[in-house]
C-alpha cells in the first residue's frame, strides 16, 4: 500500500484504488494461509492486476481522457501509448505477464516458507 502512497503523491492516485483491489483479492484467494499453493497463487494474481493497469487505464479511457484524468501524461505519451497497445502487443504482454507473475507467485511460496511458515523460531520480521 505504501507503494500507492508514492504513486499518488506523484499525481497517479488511481495506484491507491489498483492496490486495493489486488490486496483485497489476494487475501480472498489466501483465506488462512495454511496452503502453500493458494499463497503462490495469491501473489501471482494480485500482481498480475497491479501490472495490467496501464494498459487497462489505456485501452478503457482511451487518449483523450486519459490526459484529462491523469497529470502525469502528455497527449502525446498517451497517443503513444494507445497506438502502441495493438491486439498482438496486448497478447504478448499479457502472455510475458503470466509467466512473469507466476515465477514471482513461487518465489513468494518460497519466501512464506523460509521466513515465516518453517521456521521453529517466531518473529523474525
Amino acid at each position: 500500500m505504501l507503494l500507492s502512497v508514492f504513486w499518488s503523491l506523484m499525481g497517479y492516485w488511481p495506484m491507491l484504488i489498483i492496490n486495493l483491489v489486488a490486496g483485497i483479492v489476494a487475501e480472498l484467494i489466501i483465506g488462512n494461509y495454511e496452503s502453500d499453493k493458494r499463497v503462490a497463487v495469491a501473489i501471482a494474481t494480485g500482481m498480475f492486476i497491479i501490472s495490467m493497469h496501464a494498459m487497462t487505464f489505456v485501452k478503457v479511457l482511451g487518449p483523450e481522457k486519459l490526459v484529462e484524468v491523469f497529470t502525469v501524461f502528455s497527449p502525446e505519451q498517451a497517443q503513444y501509448m494507445y497506438t502502441f497497445f495493438t491486439p498482438k502487443a496486448m497478447l504478448i504482454s499479457i502472455i510475458v505477464n503470466i509467466v512473469l507473475v507466476t515465477l514471482a507467485g513461487l518465489f513468494g511460496m518460497y519466501i512464506n516458507n523460509k521466513f515465516f511458515e518453517k521456521r521453529k523460531e517466531k518473529g523474525i520480521l
